[in-house]
This record gives C-alpha cells, structure tokens and sequence, in this order.
C-alpha cells in the first residue's frame, strides 16, 4: 500500500519560517503532550493559546443547543488550532479537542498576535493556512450535506491516515459517529462492509487502514479537492 499524500511530522507551518523569523518564535514555544480528548480551547472561552501539532489530531467540532455535534474541520501537523485569534475574534463558537493524541508545541495568543502584527513571513504563512482550513469546513459542509455516509468516512478515514505515523487509527465507533454527525448504528454497517471489503480492520477502539487505493476510490470528490488546495503554496 501507497501513499498518495501525507503531512505527517514536524509542523509544517512552524518548518516553513525562515530561520530568522522561527527565532523569534522560539522564546515563546512552549512543548507540550496532546492526550487523547484534551480539550485546546471551548466553545464560546477566550482561546488563551494556538496550538501547533506535531504528531496527532485535533478536531474543531461545532454543537446544537440540543447537544447534537459534528465534526466541522481538523488539524494535524499541517498547521495549527486557535488561529481564529489572529483574525481578531476573542473566542469560537465551536470547541476544539484532541481526537487523536500526539504532541505538539503552544504560543499565547497574545504573543502570537504580536508576531503576527510585526512579521510579515509569519502573516502570510499563516493567512495561508486559515485560507485552506476555511477551504476545508466549507467543503466539509457540503460534504455533510450532499455525501452518502460510505463516502464520508472514507473521506474522513483517508484525512485522518494523511496526518498519523502509520496504518492504526485509535478511533471507536462513537467518536466516528460524532464526528461524521450520523447514529453509532450507521457507522458501525458502514465500517463491518469496509472491513468485508478489506478496506480496514476493525478492533475494539482501534482501525487500521489495510487498502488506501479502496478509500480513496470509494470516497467523494470532496477529499481530492481538500488534498489539492492543501498542497498549493503562494
């Protein structure tokens, strides 16, 4: 099995900055674990601090009033979470969890909107990375609206592949099912006729992608689209 994309690793958008500019970051980088469900910032809190991953995945997830949620967007090692901040807003409707742990570094918000004001590399950078995560909630969106749930999690299951070391996703049918907004029931039909097909294994808690090329053929355009944008630069 092969690849397609990945952007797994350090942090791509800290790698990014000219050394120079990095220097200036380095002072106020904290390193820190991402545990499984620790929760960067919540819906409606001041976001305190931006969070660039290394290794893991955090999910922005957006809640009803009645207590119903979905996965709007992710963040792996691409980029970072808590960006809203250097747009000017104080806070998020949506809360933002680790759904897979790693480990990753942290800047306050108040010093990072200072680099962001003073430095003109970081800004692009990071503009660069709100535009494609804002690409890809408003395809995420359209995604959920439009897609037969067998598209979804294939297209779910390939992001999610792109940003881990390795093949085993640490992920149980009730999360997927948040995250893809459908019933446990839903998720657990769809998963049993992806492991028959040998497109994964399933073990309590755990799934291990065993044939890419069958995801990606069973997943929507909406994956190619995100993977695209995601590799352009300016």
């Amino acid at each position: 099995m092969q690849r397609t994309s990945t952007i797994t690793g350090s942090n791509h958008l800290l790698s990014a900055l000219p050394e120079y500019v990095f220097a200036e970051f380095s002072p106020y980088l904290k390193a820190v674990d991402l545990p499984h469900d620790f929760r960067l910032y919540s819906s409606n809190e001041p976001i305190e601090y931006i969070y660039f991953p290394d290794t893991g995945i955090a999910s922005i997830i957006a809640t009803t009033s009645d207590g119903n949620s979905i996965e709007a967007g992710m963040v792996g090692s691409e980029g970072a979470a808590g960006m809203e901040v250097l747009m000017g807003a104080r806070d998020s409707p949506n809360e933002c969890v680790i759904q897979i742990a790693g480990m990753g570094r942290r800047i306050a918000a108040r010093n990072a909107l200072d680099l962001f004001a003073e430095n003109d590399e970081f800004r692009r950078h990071a503009l660069l990375f709100i535009h494609k995560l804002s690409m890809q909630v408003t395809q995420t969106a359209l995604c959920n609206r439009l897609h037969q749930v067998e598209q979804r999690l294939a297209k779910w299951l390939l992001m999610s592949h792109d940003r881990v070391e390795g093949n085993l996703l640490p992920l149980t049918h009730e999360y997927l099912s948040i995250m893809l907004g459908v019933t446990r029931v839903s998720v657990s039909l769809t998963a049993a006729g992806f492991q028959n097909l040998e497109l994964i294994k399933y073990s309590r808690g755990a799934i291990t992608v065993t044939d890419r090329e069958g995801l990606e053929d069973t997943a929507c355009e909406c994956y190619p689209i995100i993977v695209d944008e995601y590799r352009r630069t300016l």
